[in-house]
């Protein structure tokens, strides 16, 4: 026969790929539009609150063991030690669970989380010297990964972020590392074959957080209570003050946050379990204690953001939400302002989930590390 036309699954019409794309969940969506080409430009993409919230991520690297018999005696011994990653994505609008395995997370450090990335690093050791690390961008949702070139003098102390989403041409990796009295700061864009690294003179602690806000990179550091700025353009490097304070109130936990309008936050824990949040003017460079968080929520991880309360999370307007293991807790909720007993969040689900599904290392503990990652924006 002749002038037969065969259909083809990338010549669905229009209304169809709509129809099925609009039953899937939001993983699916993204599965579901990576087919081809034609199925990513002809669907649109569903706007719902997975789109805007952070989902959580737990994961952990998996020992497996092998045993064999040797010698005329029959004793057991180790054949050898092969670990993997295992990790879940648990989308809190849904109440659903992803369930993953992915060899990449495997001895990485997970620096920062932002835009549905991750940003990871792993050491490279030389000898005496001081090891240096390949960086590495990864996306759970699809699995993609970019690797960065490799960054000389960093240590485990070495603390990273970025300015926006790696498929950006604007995206700006920023790796700070103190040793030595001096502190080095890395910057690389995406395409660039080495890093470029600069030094200041100073001692000023631990680096506690990082935080990228209004073109600015910041630094927290612990002990002096310092906060630094670094503007990359002009190389310029800046000392700032801290709101801490000095009533034997000391400051245990410290984080810098992104806020959805801008500005930068940080929040501070004190000894005696109070919790304060306060704003950096960038013009004045002056702190202002904000005393309540209205209609946002606060989440804390290795990338901490404000961001509005929406859809069904407004009703837990001005809350903080912690993923981590202070207070030997996986999420720590509470009312900020006092205006009643603390809820649980929505969030918490994801903690029940966890302890059904727990995975021993080999001393028969559990080992989950927990962050917040926003979910993949649809293109």
């Amino acid at each position: 026969m002749t002038g037969v036309i065969k259909d083809s699954w990338c010549d669905l019409p229009t209304d169809v790929l709509n129809a099925i794309s609009e039953r899937l969940l939001y993983v699916e969506q993204i599965h579901f539009r990576s087919v081809c080409k034609s199925w990513r430009s002809n669907t649109n993409p569903l706007k719902h609150a997975a789109d805007k919230l952070p989902w959580v991520m737990s994961f952990k690297e998996i020992y497996h063991v092998y045993r064999f018999d040797i010698g005329v005696t029959g004793s057991n011994g180790l054949s050898g030690v092969v670990n993997s990653s295992l990790f879940y994505l648990y989308d809190p609008s849904q109440k659903r669970k992803y369930t993953l395995q992915n060899e990449i997370l495997n001895g990485a450090n997970v620096h920062a989380s932002k835009h549905g990335w991750l940003l990871l690093s792993k050491k490279k050791y030389a000898g005496k010297r001081m090891p240096s690390s390949f960086f590495i961008f990864y996306t759970p949702f699809t699995h993609k990964i970019i690797q960065l070139p490799e960054l000389h003098k960093t240590n485990g102390y070495s603390k990273a972020t970025f300015s926006t989403a790696p498929t950006s041409p604007d995206c700006l990796i920023f790796v700070l590392t103190a040793y030595d009295k001096k502190h080095y700061v890395s910057t690389c864009r995406l395409g660039d074959n080495r890093w470029r690294t600069v030094s200041f003179d100073g001692e000023y602690g631990k680096i506690d957080s990082v935080a990228f806000v209004g073109g600015v990179f910041y630094c927290l550091f612990s002990y002096k209570h310092m906060m630094a700025s670094f503007k990359v353009d002009q190389k310029e490097w800046k000392i700032h003050s801290h709101p801490w304070t000095r009533n034997g109130n000391l400051v245990v936990d410290q984080h810098l946050v992104e806020s959805h309008d801008g500005n930068l936050l940080v929040s501070c824990l004190y000894l005696d379990h109070s919790q304060k949040i306060f704003r950096y003017d960038q013009l004045d460079m002056k702190w202002f204690n904000i005393e309540n968080l209205g209609n946002t929520l606060l989440f804390l991880g290795v990338t901490s953001m404000l961001l509005p309360a929406i859809e069904e999370a407004s009703e837990l307007a001005s809350t903080i939400h912690e993923a981590g293991h202070r207070l030997n807790s996986f999420i720590f909720g509470i009312r900020f302002s006092d205006c009643g007993t603390p809820r649980i969040p929505l969030w918490q689900q994801s903690y029940e989930d966890s302890k059904r599904t727990k995975i021993h290392d080999r001393n028969g503990n559990e080992d989950w590390k927990k962050i917040w990652i926003q979910p993949l924006k649809q293109t």
